[in-house]
């Protein structure tokens, strides 16, 4: 059974403001084998990192993301919900990507494109991935799963996972009939009798999230989950180095 991998979600969100550089560095100090991010598109085209789909919880400030430009929303400080730390910019995803790339991390980026439809960002992040020689080491996600379908359209070889809360009856044939490798479930669902190993059995792949609890984190690990998403890849990883494997 391959290790399980912890991905930090938003980047190391416990400590650092999440969807930030620093989140995302703390994520690879610590040693996370990869971060997990949500990327929208601007009122200006440009793909930005950050999670509300309105900017009121993180930055204090109010919007919609799709309504203002990236200047805009640069100019927001993305710690502001974090009176402890510094501010921080709400950062373009291909900073993101400059920061990861040295390393041996993987990507999960979330396309936010639920409920604030956004055409064609499905084609900007393949080219970006492109661009920047990423595609292998990318997963892309979405509660949209009409997004997803239409990304492996683009892109057939594109590593794509089917986010959802609940209620997906035999996940792994739906997967494959998307044709995404892998399941984002939330952790809840880890609990139905078999679903990793009949995924497993499928070729498809059980990133479950978000799973911060350290009763839960050992459950998932004993399960043989293929990555945790936490805000606690620190924690994560130290009970998956004293898991006997």
């Amino acid at each position: 059974m391959a290790r399980t991998q912890i991905w930090a979600h938003r980047g190391s969100s416990a400590i650092q403001a999440e969807n930030t550089i620093p989140a995302f560095e703390e994520a690879a100090r610590v040693g996370a084998d990869g971060i997990e991010l949500d990327v929208q598109l601007t009122a200006d085209g440009k793909l930005i990192v950050i999670h509300d789909e309105k900017t009121d919880r993180t930055t204090r400030e109010q919007g919609w993301v799709h309504q203002l430009t990236a200047d805009k929303l640069r100019s927001m400080n993305a710690a502001a919900f974090r009176k402890e730390l510094p501010a921080t910019k709400i950062p373009y995803l291909d900073e993101v990507i400059d920061l990861i790339k040295p390393t041996n991390m993987t990507m999960n980026i979330e396309l936010k494109n639920g409920l604030i439809q956004a055409p064609g960002m499905e084609q900007m992040l393949w080219q970006l991935a492109q661009d920047m020689g990423m595609q292998e080491r990318i997963f892309f996600s979405s509660f949209n799963h009409y997004s997803i379908r239409t990304l492996l359209e683009l892109a057939p070889q594109a590593h794509c996972g089917l986010l959802y809360q609940c209620g997906i009856v035999d996940p792994w044939l739906y997967a494959g009939r998307v044709g995404a490798q892998a399941i984002h479930p939330y952790a809840g669902n880890l609990e139905i009798p078999n679903l990793i190993s009949d995924c497993h059995k499928n070729g498809i792949a059980v990133h479950a999230w978000t799973i911060n609890d350290i009763k839960k984190i050992k459950q998932a690990i004993q399960l043989g989950t293929d990555a945790i998403i936490t805000d606690k890849p620190d924690l994560a990883l130290k009970i998956l180095n004293e898991t006997p494997s």
